[in-house]
């Protein structure tokens, strides 16, 4: 069958040929088309048109493309060339040319109505010779060259709206292959840039100037004014750093301006909005934002740990503190556990960007005297920046160490049981010692010197107890003073003793030691008392404490919970309130019999604590606490007399009075001893002040009427003699009365 149709395919051939260049040029204008209007569409920038423009340009290039593969296919085929190239020159012989064609079902076979197959193909050939090829060619070349021509006036349209909107159709490109919101190709948008940087008021510092995007750094909060004239008119554009924009607006002459202020580094770009697709222009400002630092704080002697009670002189705090741009306040902070207290040092006016000073922390400082946990001493200052508010900075931290709940008065008391224990054994000397009237003048002599060295030694330890500081704690100035006044009665009957020896002498001399060692005991007694009912209170404080930790712990549920934050948190405070109640007790049992007792009480409660706390009883543990704490806001010996008023202890059912220090029943002579002493330290007051009153009156009598009036004479001369030697002096002008002038 291919050589009958053979005329059919070259008259297919020379129709493409004909009509090849029409067809493409049609082809390549209407994609054209639809890529211009779909490019356009595409700047909308949303979603839907960008899908719009895709789906309609994917859809023109498979039309055109599908357009050539039908073309192809049509004109392959004998019957299909016939119905569409001869039927519409010659629709008669085209008829008969099918009819012929449709004898041909199989070139090699007898039709079954006994026609031939060669008769068949010489009918094909004749009828297909018959059509008009030769005018179905040039007819298709003549409309091609129109259909041409009006391909051409078409692109020639499109190509002028392109060329118009030249730039409206390579925004839409842009957009149309964005990803992320970001279009890939960068564009121009601003010309005449200027870039403006203008500093936060509060540092004073001048503005920036730059006419093109370039490098910067500059202080945080600082405005960044970028100003420029549109090359494209029309367009949405903003100054963007990728994250956040600042639109343009117009400044009223011919310009945009966008004002960014610089709150972190970045990189500034203008950027044309589309939608949802930003298209940036090629340049950008790298923006490094300089913060406004903490103020730098140094405290001298920082960091160092000191134990509080081995300190004798008060804390110096010496600091320094400087800051970029200006000071505010600066502020002594102590802190210890959860408390936190503050002292202003100094207070300034936001422009001095420096401070020197200090103070003098005394260690009977009400904060350490409270503290139980080591207290952090800082300095931190506050500086000006009103932007982000102002900012702290803090020194490095001496750490202060206190001592355990009583440790000072125990160290204060054993230091006076050292003295008592000298002048018991002076006193067993003296009495040991006596001097015989038979002896010989050198023995008398040898007893007179070792007498002498003796009260000597006393005296010495007796200075140096009285002026030590024991963690702070001092023997109190009256206790001092009757000391003091006891030592001299003994001194003063030493000498005696040892200008003229004789037993009378010797026996005041021993009754004057008597007396200041029983002097020393009674105040050893009297503190010991008064510092474990103080130390009792303050351990009080440190049970609740840890009753409150129990009652918290309980609250925060079994361990691995869901709290268990809270829980270790509240683990630690039973832990440290545990420590301090431990420490107390034992320096405590240092202050005689009653700190003994209160000190045995904390440490069976502790036991009851922990028991009921290792079987994770915090139920008990808090009730332990609690009795504790209550037990030791009533300090009273668990047996004997209560206080002054000599109640029976609730434990002993009665009692006769609590015993001496040690055992003793000397309670009634200490009591007169110190009594006495009082009555010696009261009359040497008034004999003191009586001294001082006389000596006031001799001195106004020491200045008679004459004398006064001698000594007025002679200031007059002397006023005189000044005023003669200043009134060669050049003059001032008063001035004006402004306060420069003054």
């Amino acid at each position: 069958m291919a050589p009958l149709t053979e005329p059919l395919l070259q008259l297919a051939q020379a129709w493409r040929t004909a009509t090849r260049g029409s067809r493409r040029q049609v082809a390549v204008v209407l994609v054209a088309a639809v890529t211009l209007v779909a490019l356009l569409v595409a700047r909308h920038g949303t979603m839907r048109t960008r899908a719009g423009a895709a789906v309609a340009i994917g859809l023109s290039l498979l039309g055109a493309i599908a357009w050539r593969l039908a073309e192809r296919r049509r004109l392959a085929d004998p019957t299909r060339i016939v119905r569409g190239l001869a039927r519409r020159f010659d629709p008669a012989r085209a008829d008969k040319a099918l009819r012929a064609l449709s004898l041909l079902r199989d070139a090699d076979a007898e039709r079954a109505d006994g026609t031939s197959a060669g008769l068949a193909r010489l009918h094909v050939a004749r009828a297909l010779a018959q059509l008009p090829s030769q005018e179905i060619v040039e007819r298709a070349a003549r409309i091609a060259v129109r259909i041409g021509a009006a391909a051409i006036v078409a692109g020639v349209c499109v190509l002028g709206v392109t060329l118009a909107n030249a730039w409206s159709v390579l925004e839409g490109a842009d957009v149309l292959v964005a990803r992320h919101g970001n279009a890939p190709v960068a564009m121009g948008w601003l010309d005449d840039l200027e870039v403006v940087a203008r500093p936060p008021e509060y540092l004073h510092q001048p503005e920036h100037h730059e006419l093109a995007l370039l490098p910067m750094m500059v202080p945080y909060g600082t405005v960044v004014t970028v100003r420029g004239v549109p090359a494209h008119p029309g367009r949405h554009l903003l100054l963007s750093d990728g994250t956040d924009e600042v639109p343009f607006v117009d400044d009223g002459a011919g310009a945009q301006i966008a004002r960014w202020t610089v709150t972190r580094t970045t990189t500034l770009r203008t950027v044309a909005r589309f939608g949802q697709v930003v298209i940036p222009e090629p340049d950008a400002m790298p923006v490094e934002s300089i913060p406004d630092a903490a103020p730098v704080v140094t405290l001298e002697g920082a960091p160092k740990t000191l134990m509080l009670v081995e300190q004798t002189e008060d804390l110096p705090i010496r600091y320094e503190a400087t800051d970029d741009h200006g000071l505010r306040e600066v502020h002594l902070v102590l802190r210890s556990g959860a408390r936190e207290e503050r002292r202003v040092l100094a207070r300034l006016d936001g422009e001095q960007t420096s401070d020197k000073g200090g103070m003098v922390l005394r260690l009977r400082d009400p904060f350490f005297r409270r503290a139980h946990a080591p207290v952090e001493i800082t300095v931190e200052a506050k500086d000006n920046d009103p932007l982000t508010g102002p900012k702290w900075g803090a020194s490095p931290a001496i750490t202060v160490v206190p001592p355990d709940v009583g440790e000072p008065e125990a160290r204060r008391i054993d230091a006076l049981r050292k003295l008592r224990d000298a002048l018991v054994d002076a006193l067993a000397w003296r009495l040991s010692n006596t001097p015989a009237p038979a002896d010989g003048a050198a023995a008398r002599a040898a007893h007179a010197g070792d007498e002498r060295t003796r009260a000597t030694d006393d005296e010495k330890l007796l200075e140096d107890v009285t002026s030590q500081s024991y963690g702070g704690v001092r023997i109190p100035d009256r206790l001092r003073a009757m000391l003091r006044a006891q030592q001299q009665k003994t001194r003063t009957a030493v000498d005696a003793d040892a200008r003229a020896p004789s037993a009378a002498a010797h026996a005041t001399a021993v009754h004057a030691t008597e007396r200041w060692v029983l002097v020393v005991d009674a105040i050893i007694r009297g503190l010991g008392v008064r510092d474990s009912r103080e130390s009792a209170r303050q351990l009080a404080d440190v049970a609740d404490d840890l009753a409150l930790g129990a009652s918290q712990l309980a609250q925060a549920g079994p361990a691995g919970g869901t709290d268990a934050d809270a829980r270790s948190r509240n683990v630690r405070r039973m832990d440290a309130a545990t420590l301090v109640l431990d420490g107390g007790s034992r320096q405590m049992k240092h202050l005689g019999s009653l700190g003994q007792d209160l000190g045995e009480i904390v440490e069976a409660d502790l036991l009851r604590v922990k028991r009921a706390r290792d079987g994770d009883d915090e139920t008990h543990a808090e009730l332990a606490a609690r009795d504790l704490a209550a037990r030791l806001r009533e300090p009273d010996p668990s047996f004997g007399a209560r206080g002054r008023v000599g109640r029976a202890g609730g434990e002993s059912g009665g009692g006769h009075g609590t015993p001496g220090e040690d055992g003793d029943n000397s309670g009634d002579e200490v009591d007169r001893a110190q009594q006495e002493a009082e009555q010696d330290l009261e009359q040497l007051a008034q004999d003191h002040a009586g001294e001082i009153s006389k000596m006031e009156k001799a001195l106004d009598d020491a200045t008679s009427g004459d004398e006064l009036k001698e000594l007025r004479d002679e200031a007059k001369k002397h006023a005189e003699a000044v005023r003669e030697a200043v009134r060669q002096m050049p003059t001032v002008g008063l001035g004006s009365d402004s306060w420069t002038s003054k």
